[in-house]
Protein backbone atom coordinates (compact mmCIF):
# COMPACT_ATOMS: atom_id res chain seq x y z
CA UNK A 1 0.00 0.00 0.00
CA UNK A 2 2.64 2.47 0.88
CA UNK A 3 4.50 1.67 -2.43
CA UNK A 4 1.42 1.98 -4.26
CA UNK A 5 0.80 5.72 -2.54
CA UNK A 6 4.44 6.20 -3.14
CA UNK A 7 4.22 5.57 -6.67
CA UNK A 8 1.29 7.37 -7.61
CA UNK A 9 2.38 10.61 -5.55
CA UNK A 10 5.28 10.50 -7.48
CA UNK A 11 3.31 10.15 -10.81
CA UNK A 12 1.37 12.89 -9.48
CA UNK A 13 4.34 14.89 -9.13
CA UNK A 14 5.62 14.84 -12.40
CA UNK A 15 2.24 14.80 -13.74
CA UNK A 16 1.44 18.81 -13.17
CA UNK A 17 3.92 20.44 -15.08
CA UNK A 18 3.56 18.04 -18.27
CA UNK A 19 -0.49 18.41 -18.08
CA UNK A 20 0.21 22.03 -18.24
CA UNK A 21 0.57 21.59 -22.03
CA UNK A 22 -2.17 19.96 -23.49
CA UNK A 23 -4.81 20.57 -20.82
CA UNK A 24 -6.16 23.44 -18.56
CA UNK A 25 -8.99 21.12 -17.18
CA UNK A 26 -6.71 18.08 -16.78
CA UNK A 27 -4.14 20.22 -14.38
CA UNK A 28 -6.57 21.72 -12.59
CA UNK A 29 -8.18 18.40 -11.18
CA UNK A 30 -4.28 16.99 -11.29
CA UNK A 31 -3.38 19.76 -8.84
CA UNK A 32 -6.60 18.60 -6.78
CA UNK A 33 -5.30 15.05 -6.07
CA UNK A 34 -2.11 16.62 -5.63
CA UNK A 35 -3.23 18.62 -2.21
CA UNK A 36 -5.72 15.37 -1.33
CA UNK A 37 -2.33 13.17 -1.60
CA UNK A 38 -0.43 14.98 0.18
CA UNK A 39 -2.94 16.69 2.59
CA UNK A 40 -2.17 13.57 5.68
CA UNK A 41 1.88 14.52 5.65
CA UNK A 42 0.83 17.88 5.56
CA UNK A 43 -1.37 17.72 9.07
CA UNK A 44 1.48 15.08 10.19
CA UNK A 45 4.48 17.56 9.54
CA UNK A 46 2.94 20.84 10.13
CA UNK A 47 3.47 20.94 14.02
CA UNK A 48 7.06 19.04 14.34
CA UNK A 49 8.63 20.91 11.30
CA UNK A 50 11.11 23.37 11.33
CA UNK A 51 9.20 26.22 10.12
CA UNK A 52 11.16 29.18 11.10
CA UNK A 53 12.58 29.57 7.02
CA UNK A 54 9.62 27.96 5.77
CA UNK A 55 6.90 30.31 7.24
CA UNK A 56 8.78 33.69 5.55
CA UNK A 57 9.23 31.74 2.07
CA UNK A 58 5.86 30.82 1.88
CA UNK A 59 4.53 34.78 2.77
CA UNK A 60 7.13 35.80 -0.02
CA UNK A 61 5.36 33.15 -2.64
CA UNK A 62 1.45 34.54 -1.33
CA UNK A 63 2.57 37.61 -1.50
CA UNK A 64 1.13 38.03 -4.95
CA UNK A 65 -2.43 36.98 -3.86
CA UNK A 66 -2.56 40.36 -1.24
CA UNK A 67 -1.56 42.31 -5.02
CA UNK A 68 -5.10 40.77 -6.25
CA UNK A 69 -6.89 41.47 -2.73
CA UNK A 70 -5.77 45.00 -2.50
CA UNK A 71 -7.41 45.30 -6.19
CA UNK A 72 -10.61 43.81 -4.92
CA UNK A 73 -10.38 46.46 -1.81
CA UNK A 74 -10.32 49.27 -4.23
CA UNK A 75 -13.29 47.66 -6.17
CA UNK A 76 -15.10 47.84 -3.30
CA UNK A 77 -14.90 51.39 -3.23
CA UNK A 78 -16.22 51.94 -6.98
CA UNK A 79 -18.85 49.04 -6.55
CA UNK A 80 -17.07 47.32 -9.42
CA UNK A 81 -15.82 44.39 -7.35
CA UNK A 82 -15.97 40.77 -9.62
CA UNK A 83 -14.33 37.72 -8.13
CA UNK A 84 -14.52 35.87 -11.14
CA UNK A 85 -11.14 34.09 -11.39
CA UNK A 86 -9.75 34.71 -7.85
CA UNK A 87 -9.39 31.03 -8.12
CA UNK A 88 -6.63 31.71 -9.81
CA UNK A 89 -4.75 32.42 -6.62
CA UNK A 90 -5.58 29.20 -5.38
CA UNK A 91 -2.08 27.06 -7.05
CA UNK A 92 0.27 30.37 -5.10
CA UNK A 93 -1.37 28.79 -1.62
CA UNK A 94 -1.72 24.93 -2.82
CA UNK A 95 1.74 24.73 -4.18
CA UNK A 96 4.39 26.46 -1.47
CA UNK A 97 2.33 24.83 1.83
CA UNK A 98 2.64 21.14 0.41
CA UNK A 99 6.61 21.93 -0.77
CA UNK A 100 7.75 23.51 2.27
CA UNK A 101 5.33 21.78 5.20
CA UNK A 102 4.28 17.99 4.25
CA UNK A 103 7.71 17.40 2.85
CA UNK A 104 7.10 16.31 -0.47
CA UNK A 105 9.71 16.83 -2.03
CA UNK A 106 11.01 14.15 -0.34
CA UNK A 107 9.39 11.80 -2.35
CA UNK A 108 12.04 11.46 -4.85
CA UNK A 109 15.58 9.96 -3.76
CA UNK A 110 17.22 12.17 -6.21
CA UNK A 111 15.10 15.42 -5.95
CA UNK A 112 16.02 16.54 -9.35
CA UNK A 113 14.13 14.00 -11.14
CA UNK A 114 11.20 16.12 -11.98
CA UNK A 115 12.93 18.76 -13.35
CA UNK A 116 14.86 16.20 -15.72
CA UNK A 117 11.74 14.22 -16.78
CA UNK A 118 10.14 18.05 -17.63
CA UNK A 119 12.95 18.71 -19.53
CA UNK A 120 13.19 15.53 -21.38
CA UNK A 121 9.29 15.20 -21.85
CA UNK A 122 9.63 19.18 -23.42
CA UNK A 123 12.31 17.91 -25.76
CA UNK A 124 10.69 15.02 -27.13
CA UNK A 125 7.42 16.86 -27.76
CA UNK A 126 9.19 19.52 -29.45
CA UNK A 127 9.86 17.35 -31.70
CA UNK A 128 6.75 16.05 -32.25
CA UNK A 129 5.14 19.36 -32.79
CA UNK A 130 8.20 19.76 -35.95
CA UNK A 131 6.98 16.82 -37.35
CA UNK A 132 3.42 17.42 -37.32
CA UNK A 133 4.12 21.23 -38.16
CA UNK A 134 6.41 19.94 -41.76
CA UNK A 135 3.74 16.77 -42.13
CA UNK A 136 0.49 19.31 -42.34
CA UNK A 137 2.87 22.13 -44.33
CA UNK A 138 3.44 19.45 -46.80
CA UNK A 139 -0.69 19.13 -46.91
CA UNK A 140 -1.12 22.43 -47.11
CA UNK A 141 1.41 22.15 -49.88
CA UNK A 142 -0.26 19.92 -51.81
CA UNK A 143 -4.10 21.86 -51.30
CA UNK A 144 -3.67 24.44 -53.54
CA UNK A 145 -6.82 26.34 -52.68
CA UNK A 146 -8.62 29.27 -50.11
CA UNK A 147 -9.45 25.80 -48.24
CA UNK A 148 -5.67 25.47 -46.43
CA UNK A 149 -5.53 26.79 -43.19
CA UNK A 150 -2.78 29.74 -44.12
CA UNK A 151 -5.87 31.97 -44.78
CA UNK A 152 -7.41 33.03 -41.94
CA UNK A 153 -10.91 32.89 -41.99
CA UNK A 154 -13.62 34.97 -39.72
CA UNK A 155 -17.45 34.46 -40.01
CA UNK A 156 -16.77 32.36 -42.92
CA UNK A 157 -17.13 28.84 -43.90
CA UNK A 158 -14.99 27.44 -46.86
CA UNK A 159 -16.05 24.28 -48.05
CA UNK A 160 -13.18 22.20 -49.29
CA UNK A 161 -13.73 21.12 -53.46
CA UNK A 162 -11.77 19.18 -55.72
CA UNK A 163 -13.64 21.11 -58.54
CA UNK A 164 -11.86 23.11 -61.14
CA UNK A 165 -13.36 26.36 -62.77
CA UNK A 166 -12.56 26.57 -66.53
CA UNK A 167 -9.54 29.09 -66.09
CA UNK A 168 -7.68 26.22 -63.96
CA UNK A 169 -8.35 26.65 -59.99
CA UNK A 170 -10.02 25.27 -57.68
CA UNK A 171 -12.99 25.90 -57.05
CA UNK A 172 -14.80 26.20 -53.41
CA UNK A 173 -17.88 27.36 -51.98
CA UNK A 174 -17.92 29.97 -48.99
CA UNK A 175 -21.01 30.37 -46.94
CA UNK A 176 -20.91 33.54 -44.58
CA UNK A 177 -21.76 33.51 -41.08
CA UNK A 178 -23.83 36.83 -40.88
CA UNK A 179 -23.62 37.03 -37.11
CA UNK A 180 -19.99 38.21 -37.71
CA UNK A 181 -20.03 41.71 -38.34
CA UNK A 182 -16.88 41.63 -40.37
CA UNK A 183 -16.74 38.25 -42.53
CA UNK A 184 -12.70 38.21 -43.55
CA UNK A 185 -10.42 36.02 -45.16
CA UNK A 186 -6.34 36.90 -45.03
CA UNK A 187 -3.66 35.99 -45.44
CA UNK A 188 -0.31 37.26 -44.49
CA UNK A 189 3.60 36.89 -46.05
CA UNK A 190 6.76 38.01 -45.50
CA UNK A 191 8.61 39.08 -48.30
CA UNK A 192 11.91 40.42 -49.89
CA UNK A 193 11.90 43.14 -52.64
CA UNK A 194 14.96 43.65 -54.20
CA UNK A 195 14.17 46.73 -55.69
CA UNK A 196 11.31 49.00 -56.21
CA UNK A 197 8.76 47.67 -58.41
CA UNK A 198 4.74 47.11 -58.41
CA UNK A 199 2.06 44.25 -56.69
CA UNK A 200 -0.67 43.08 -58.12
CA UNK A 201 -2.86 41.23 -55.70
CA UNK A 202 -6.12 39.48 -57.51
CA UNK A 203 -8.45 36.42 -56.94
CA UNK A 204 -11.70 34.91 -58.70
CA UNK A 205 -15.20 35.24 -57.06
CA UNK A 206 -18.88 34.86 -58.11
CA UNK A 207 -21.67 35.11 -56.38
CA UNK A 208 -25.79 35.43 -57.38
CA UNK A 209 -26.40 37.16 -54.06
CA UNK A 210 -25.81 41.03 -53.18
CA UNK A 211 -22.14 40.75 -52.00
CA UNK A 212 -19.84 43.68 -51.88
CA UNK A 213 -16.63 42.60 -51.41
CA UNK A 214 -13.82 44.68 -49.92
CA UNK A 215 -10.20 43.83 -51.13
CA UNK A 216 -7.04 45.45 -49.29
CA UNK A 217 -3.22 45.33 -49.05
CA UNK A 218 -1.27 45.58 -46.26
CA UNK A 219 2.45 45.85 -46.86
CA UNK A 220 3.70 47.06 -43.26
CA UNK A 221 2.94 50.49 -44.13
CA UNK A 222 0.31 50.94 -46.16
CA UNK A 223 -3.49 49.81 -45.47
CA UNK A 224 -5.39 50.62 -48.81
CA UNK A 225 -8.44 49.00 -50.69
CA UNK A 226 -11.48 49.50 -53.10
CA UNK A 227 -14.81 48.12 -53.03
CA UNK A 228 -16.18 45.66 -55.85
CA UNK A 229 -19.80 44.59 -56.35
CA UNK A 230 -19.64 41.20 -57.40
CA UNK A 231 -23.12 40.13 -58.41
CA UNK A 232 -23.18 43.47 -60.85
CA UNK A 233 -19.23 43.04 -61.62
CA UNK A 234 -19.10 47.06 -60.94
CA UNK A 235 -16.42 48.82 -58.95
CA UNK A 236 -17.20 51.18 -56.02
CA UNK A 237 -14.50 53.52 -54.18
CA UNK A 238 -10.99 53.00 -54.53
CA UNK A 239 -9.14 54.46 -52.23
CA UNK A 240 -6.06 57.02 -52.48
CA UNK A 241 -2.52 54.70 -53.55
CA UNK A 242 -3.44 51.84 -55.15
CA UNK A 243 -5.32 50.75 -58.62
CA UNK A 244 -8.46 48.18 -58.85
CA UNK A 245 -9.53 46.48 -61.73
CA UNK A 246 -12.52 44.31 -62.14
CA UNK A 247 -12.32 41.63 -65.38
CA UNK A 248 -16.12 40.62 -66.18
CA UNK A 249 -15.25 36.78 -66.98
CA UNK A 250 -17.98 33.65 -68.56
CA UNK A 251 -20.09 32.17 -66.46
CA UNK A 252 -20.69 34.97 -63.68
CA UNK A 253 -16.89 34.79 -62.61
CA UNK A 254 -15.07 37.80 -61.67
CA UNK A 255 -11.47 38.39 -61.48
CA UNK A 256 -10.58 41.74 -58.75
CA UNK A 257 -6.93 43.09 -58.52
CA UNK A 258 -5.39 45.42 -56.65
CA UNK A 259 -2.40 46.99 -57.30
CA UNK A 260 0.10 49.56 -55.68
CA UNK A 261 3.34 50.52 -55.60
CA UNK A 262 5.94 49.32 -53.49
CA UNK A 263 9.97 49.85 -52.28
CA UNK A 264 12.53 48.29 -51.91
CA UNK A 265 12.07 48.26 -48.12
CA UNK A 266 8.95 46.13 -47.94
CA UNK A 267 8.92 43.11 -45.94
CA UNK A 268 5.56 42.61 -45.41
CA UNK A 269 2.25 41.67 -47.13
CA UNK A 270 -1.30 40.88 -46.90
CA UNK A 271 -4.46 40.45 -48.91
CA UNK A 272 -7.50 40.44 -47.48
CA UNK A 273 -11.11 40.17 -48.48
CA UNK A 274 -13.73 41.59 -45.86
CA UNK A 275 -17.54 41.04 -47.25
CA UNK A 276 -19.56 43.80 -46.38
CA UNK A 277 -23.12 45.91 -46.96
CA UNK A 278 -22.33 48.10 -49.49
CA UNK A 279 -19.91 50.71 -51.45
CA UNK A 280 -17.25 52.45 -48.37
CA UNK A 281 -18.97 50.39 -46.06
CA UNK A 282 -16.65 48.07 -43.03
CA UNK A 283 -19.19 46.10 -42.15
CA UNK A 284 -21.94 43.21 -42.91
CA UNK A 285 -25.12 43.97 -41.41
CA UNK A 286 -28.85 42.60 -41.70
CA UNK A 287 -28.61 40.21 -44.42
CA UNK A 288 -29.82 36.91 -44.80
CA UNK A 289 -27.09 33.64 -45.59
CA UNK A 290 -24.81 34.62 -48.00
CA UNK A 291 -22.72 32.69 -50.30
CA UNK A 292 -20.04 33.17 -53.13
CA UNK A 293 -17.66 31.08 -55.06
CA UNK A 294 -13.69 31.77 -54.98
CA UNK A 295 -10.61 30.30 -55.83
CA UNK A 296 -7.49 31.24 -57.86
CA UNK A 297 -5.98 33.94 -55.78
CA UNK A 298 -2.45 35.51 -57.55
CA UNK A 299 0.29 37.80 -57.06
CA UNK A 300 2.09 39.42 -59.60
CA UNK A 301 5.52 41.12 -58.87
CA UNK A 302 7.18 43.30 -61.65
CA UNK A 303 4.36 41.30 -63.96
CA UNK A 304 5.94 37.87 -62.94
CA UNK A 305 2.68 36.31 -62.15
CA UNK A 306 2.44 33.28 -59.26
CA UNK A 307 0.16 31.53 -57.46
CA UNK A 308 -0.68 33.58 -53.83
CA UNK A 309 0.51 29.93 -52.26
CA UNK A 310 3.35 30.99 -50.19
CA UNK A 311 5.12 27.50 -50.50
CA UNK A 312 4.79 27.86 -54.24
CA UNK A 313 7.18 30.64 -54.51
CA UNK A 314 8.95 30.99 -50.99
CA UNK A 315 10.73 28.58 -48.71
CA UNK A 316 9.00 27.35 -45.44
CA UNK A 317 10.79 29.77 -43.37
CA UNK A 318 9.72 32.69 -44.98
CA UNK A 319 6.23 32.34 -44.66
CA UNK A 320 5.13 29.57 -41.30
CA UNK A 321 2.36 30.56 -39.41
CA UNK A 322 3.96 30.25 -35.75
CA UNK A 323 0.92 29.24 -34.17
CA UNK A 324 0.23 26.75 -36.24
CA UNK A 325 2.96 24.59 -34.38
CA UNK A 326 1.07 24.64 -31.31
CA UNK A 327 -2.09 23.90 -33.19
CA UNK A 328 -1.96 20.31 -31.95
CA UNK A 329 -2.44 21.67 -28.01
CA UNK A 330 -4.36 24.78 -28.82
CA UNK A 331 -1.33 26.46 -26.61
CA UNK A 332 -0.06 29.66 -26.91
CA UNK A 333 3.49 30.35 -27.89
CA UNK A 334 4.58 32.90 -25.07
CA UNK A 335 3.89 30.38 -22.20
CA UNK A 336 5.57 27.27 -23.85
CA UNK A 337 8.00 29.09 -24.58
CA UNK A 338 8.70 29.64 -21.02
CA UNK A 339 8.28 25.40 -20.81
CA UNK A 340 11.25 25.55 -23.11
CA UNK A 341 13.36 27.73 -21.23
CA UNK A 342 13.10 25.69 -18.27
CA UNK A 343 14.43 22.83 -20.47
CA UNK A 344 16.92 24.46 -21.50
CA UNK A 345 18.11 25.74 -18.22
CA UNK A 346 17.47 22.19 -16.61
CA UNK A 347 19.89 20.62 -19.71
CA UNK A 348 22.32 23.03 -19.30
CA UNK A 349 22.73 22.72 -15.44
CA UNK A 350 21.78 19.43 -14.61
CA UNK A 351 21.80 16.57 -17.14
CA UNK A 352 25.43 15.28 -17.97
CA UNK A 353 27.67 16.65 -20.73
CA UNK A 354 27.50 15.26 -24.10
CA UNK A 355 26.37 14.89 -27.13
CA UNK A 356 23.15 14.17 -26.56
CA UNK A 357 23.24 17.19 -24.27
CA UNK A 358 23.82 19.56 -27.32
CA UNK A 359 21.37 17.75 -29.68
CA UNK A 360 18.95 18.14 -26.66
CA UNK A 361 19.84 22.44 -26.67
CA UNK A 362 19.68 22.76 -30.62
CA UNK A 363 16.00 21.16 -30.49
CA UNK A 364 14.46 23.32 -27.78
CA UNK A 365 16.44 26.63 -29.18
CA UNK A 366 15.02 25.48 -32.64
CA UNK A 367 11.90 25.35 -31.43
CA UNK A 368 12.00 28.33 -29.19
CA UNK A 369 12.91 30.56 -32.46
CA UNK A 370 10.13 28.63 -34.74
CA UNK A 371 7.40 30.16 -31.67
CA UNK A 372 8.97 33.26 -32.24
CA UNK A 373 7.87 34.85 -28.84
CA UNK A 374 10.68 37.96 -28.63
CA UNK A 375 10.44 38.15 -25.14
CA UNK A 376 11.49 34.96 -24.64
CA UNK A 377 14.51 34.96 -27.07
CA UNK A 378 15.72 37.59 -25.59
CA UNK A 379 15.41 35.95 -21.96
CA UNK A 380 17.37 33.02 -24.17
CA UNK A 381 19.96 35.35 -24.85
CA UNK A 382 19.78 36.85 -20.83
CA UNK A 383 20.30 33.82 -19.37
CA UNK A 384 23.77 32.54 -21.75
CA UNK A 385 25.37 35.93 -20.86
CA UNK A 386 24.16 35.19 -17.59
CA UNK A 387 25.49 31.72 -17.52
CA UNK A 388 28.67 32.63 -19.73
CA UNK A 389 29.77 34.97 -16.54
CA UNK A 390 28.97 32.75 -14.01
CA UNK A 391 31.19 29.55 -15.88
CA UNK A 392 34.26 31.72 -17.00
CA UNK A 393 36.17 29.41 -15.29
CA UNK A 394 35.16 26.50 -16.84
CA UNK A 395 36.55 26.19 -20.06
CA UNK A 396 33.97 23.12 -21.35
CA UNK A 397 30.95 24.65 -19.71
CA UNK A 398 32.26 28.45 -21.19
CA UNK A 399 32.69 26.01 -24.63
CA UNK A 400 29.19 24.63 -24.39
CA UNK A 401 27.72 27.79 -24.03
CA UNK A 402 29.63 29.82 -26.63
CA UNK A 403 28.38 27.30 -29.62
CA UNK A 404 25.00 27.84 -27.86
CA UNK A 405 25.24 31.64 -28.47
CA UNK A 406 26.08 31.19 -32.04
CA UNK A 407 23.25 28.43 -33.06
CA UNK A 408 20.53 30.58 -31.09
CA UNK A 409 21.72 33.49 -33.42
CA UNK A 410 21.73 31.60 -36.69
CA UNK A 411 18.43 30.56 -35.52
CA UNK A 412 17.00 33.75 -34.87
CA UNK A 413 18.78 35.04 -38.38
CA UNK A 414 17.85 32.25 -40.65
CA UNK A 415 13.93 31.58 -39.68
CA UNK A 416 13.55 35.08 -41.24
CA UNK A 417 9.85 35.25 -40.42
CA UNK A 418 11.01 35.81 -36.52
CA UNK A 419 14.03 37.96 -37.46
CA UNK A 420 11.08 39.92 -39.21
CA UNK A 421 9.07 40.44 -35.77
CA UNK A 422 12.20 42.07 -34.14
CA UNK A 423 12.67 44.14 -36.99
CA UNK A 424 9.13 45.22 -36.94
CA UNK A 425 8.97 45.10 -33.42
CA UNK A 426 11.81 47.59 -33.86
CA UNK A 427 10.16 50.20 -36.40
CA UNK A 428 7.00 49.95 -34.20
CA UNK A 429 9.08 51.76 -31.03
CA UNK A 430 10.55 53.88 -33.63
CA UNK A 431 7.46 54.74 -35.23
CA UNK A 432 9.18 54.53 -38.44
CA UNK A 433 6.38 53.03 -39.93
CA UNK A 434 2.65 52.61 -39.92
CA UNK A 435 2.98 49.30 -37.89
CA UNK A 436 -0.70 49.65 -35.97
CA UNK A 437 -1.55 45.94 -36.54
CA UNK A 438 1.47 44.79 -34.91
CA UNK A 439 1.47 43.43 -31.06
CA UNK A 440 4.32 45.80 -30.10
CA UNK A 441 2.09 48.70 -30.95
CA UNK A 442 -0.89 47.96 -28.75
CA UNK A 443 1.22 46.71 -25.63
CA UNK A 444 3.37 50.37 -26.58
CA UNK A 445 -0.37 52.02 -26.44
CA UNK A 446 -1.76 49.59 -23.18
CA UNK A 447 1.46 50.82 -21.59
CA UNK A 448 1.06 54.64 -22.44
CA UNK A 449 -2.47 54.54 -21.29
CA UNK A 450 -1.39 53.36 -17.92
CA UNK A 451 1.71 55.72 -17.26
CA UNK A 452 -0.74 58.77 -18.61
CA UNK A 453 -2.91 58.31 -15.52
CA UNK A 454 -3.15 61.03 -12.85
CA UNK A 455 -0.42 59.76 -10.31
CA UNK A 456 -2.85 59.60 -7.45
CA UNK A 457 -4.65 56.66 -9.31
CA UNK A 458 -0.82 55.17 -9.65
CA UNK A 459 -0.30 55.54 -5.87
CA UNK A 460 -3.53 54.45 -4.67
CA UNK A 461 -4.61 51.85 -7.18
CA UNK A 462 -7.77 51.86 -9.54
CA UNK A 463 -9.14 48.29 -8.88
CA UNK A 464 -8.86 44.80 -10.59
CA UNK A 465 -12.38 45.49 -12.45
CA UNK A 466 -12.58 49.79 -11.85
CA UNK A 467 -8.53 49.49 -13.30
CA UNK A 468 -9.77 47.58 -16.40
CA UNK A 469 -12.59 49.73 -17.42
CA UNK A 470 -10.67 53.12 -17.32
CA UNK A 471 -8.24 51.68 -19.59
CA UNK A 472 -10.44 50.29 -21.82
CA UNK A 473 -12.53 53.25 -22.40
CA UNK A 474 -9.59 55.30 -23.15
CA UNK A 475 -7.74 53.32 -25.93
CA UNK A 476 -11.17 51.23 -26.90
CA UNK A 477 -8.69 47.92 -26.49
CA UNK A 478 -10.27 45.65 -24.05
CA UNK A 479 -7.07 44.08 -23.56
CA UNK A 480 -4.71 43.36 -20.41
CA UNK A 481 -1.73 45.81 -20.07
CA UNK A 482 0.99 42.93 -21.54
CA UNK A 483 2.81 43.97 -18.20
CA UNK A 484 2.58 42.14 -15.37
CA UNK A 485 4.18 45.38 -13.15
CA UNK A 486 1.77 47.90 -14.90
CA UNK A 487 -1.54 46.00 -14.38
CA UNK A 488 -0.46 45.92 -10.85
CA UNK A 489 0.51 49.43 -10.05
CA UNK A 490 -2.51 49.91 -11.95
CA UNK A 491 -4.74 47.96 -10.05
CA UNK A 492 -3.40 47.76 -6.66
CA UNK A 493 -1.50 51.19 -6.94
CA UNK A 494 2.31 51.50 -5.52
CA UNK A 495 1.87 48.83 -2.83
CA UNK A 496 0.64 46.57 -5.30
CA UNK A 497 3.82 46.85 -7.25
CA UNK A 498 5.83 46.56 -4.11
CA UNK A 499 3.87 43.10 -3.10
CA UNK A 500 4.58 41.63 -6.80
CA UNK A 501 8.69 43.22 -6.66
CA UNK A 502 8.74 41.14 -3.52
CA UNK A 503 7.35 38.33 -4.77
CA UNK A 504 9.68 38.13 -7.50
CA UNK A 505 13.13 38.71 -5.46
CA UNK A 506 11.65 38.17 -1.53
CA UNK A 507 13.30 34.23 -1.37
CA UNK A 508 16.77 36.07 -1.93
CA UNK A 509 15.79 38.21 1.02
CA UNK A 510 14.75 36.09 3.51
CA UNK A 511 17.17 33.61 2.75
CA UNK A 512 20.37 34.22 1.54
CA UNK A 513 21.84 30.93 0.97
CA UNK A 514 19.35 30.92 -2.14
CA UNK A 515 21.42 33.48 -3.60
CA UNK A 516 23.70 30.37 -4.71
CA UNK A 517 20.98 28.40 -6.37
CA UNK A 518 21.61 29.26 -9.63
CA UNK A 519 18.89 27.42 -11.36
CA UNK A 520 16.34 29.59 -9.03
CA UNK A 521 18.16 32.74 -9.87
CA UNK A 522 17.76 31.71 -14.06
CA UNK A 523 14.31 30.64 -13.14
CA UNK A 524 13.22 34.01 -10.95
CA UNK A 525 15.03 36.07 -14.58
CA UNK A 526 12.92 34.10 -16.67
CA UNK A 527 9.72 35.10 -14.57
CA UNK A 528 10.88 38.77 -13.95
CA UNK A 529 11.94 39.70 -17.47
CA UNK A 530 8.66 38.09 -19.04
CA UNK A 531 5.98 40.10 -16.67
CA UNK A 532 7.30 42.99 -18.76
CA UNK A 533 5.86 42.03 -22.06
CA UNK A 534 2.81 39.45 -20.79
CA UNK A 535 0.46 39.09 -17.40
CA UNK A 536 2.08 35.50 -16.87
CA UNK A 537 0.27 35.56 -13.56
CA UNK A 538 -3.32 35.91 -14.94
CA UNK A 539 -3.54 32.71 -16.77
CA UNK A 540 -3.51 29.16 -15.59
CA UNK A 541 -0.38 28.12 -17.83
CA UNK A 542 1.70 31.06 -16.19
CA UNK A 543 0.32 30.69 -12.63
CA UNK A 544 0.60 27.27 -11.91
CA UNK A 545 3.89 26.90 -14.30
CA UNK A 546 5.20 29.51 -11.68
CA UNK A 547 3.78 28.31 -8.59
CA UNK A 548 4.88 24.90 -9.01
CA UNK A 549 8.56 24.98 -9.99
CA UNK A 550 9.39 28.37 -8.01
CA UNK A 551 8.93 26.51 -4.22
CA UNK A 552 10.24 23.43 -5.83
CA UNK A 553 13.58 24.68 -6.80
CA UNK A 554 14.14 27.10 -4.30
CA UNK A 555 13.60 23.61 -1.48
CA UNK A 556 15.78 22.02 -4.08
CA UNK A 557 18.70 24.74 -3.18
CA UNK A 558 18.02 24.16 0.44
CA UNK A 559 18.55 19.93 0.08
CA UNK A 560 21.88 20.58 -1.50
CA UNK A 561 23.37 22.93 0.77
Amino acid sequence: MNRTLLLLKKIIIIAIPISLVFSIYLNSIITILFLCLFLPDLYKNFKNYNLSINRKAFFVLNSFVLVYLIGIIIDFFFDTVNFRKSERLLPFIIFPLIFFFSGAINTFKDKKIPLRIFARFVTYFNVFLILALFFQSYLDYEDNSIFNDRWKKTGIAVLKSKENSEYGFAVNKAIINTSASRPNLLLEKAFDIKSDTSITRSVYIKSDDDLWVLLRQYDGSNHKGAWFNIKDSEIGFIQKGVDAKLEQLKNGWNRIALTNQVNSSLKHERIQLTFVDGNKSYNLKNKNSLSFFIGGPQIEISNNASNYDPFKHKDFFEDFNRDKILNFIQGHPTYYSLFILLSIMVILMIMPTGYIQLIYLIINVGTLTLLGSKAAILTFFGLLFILLYYNRQSNKKLGLLRILLVIGILFVLLISNTFQRFTQSFNAVQKSDNTVYLSTDKRMEMWKSVVELPLQNLLVGNGNTNGYALIANKTSLYLNTHNQYLEAILCSGILGLLLLLYFLIGLFLVDSSSRKNKLLIMFVFIISFNLIFENILNRQWGIVFIAFFLPYIYKLGKINE
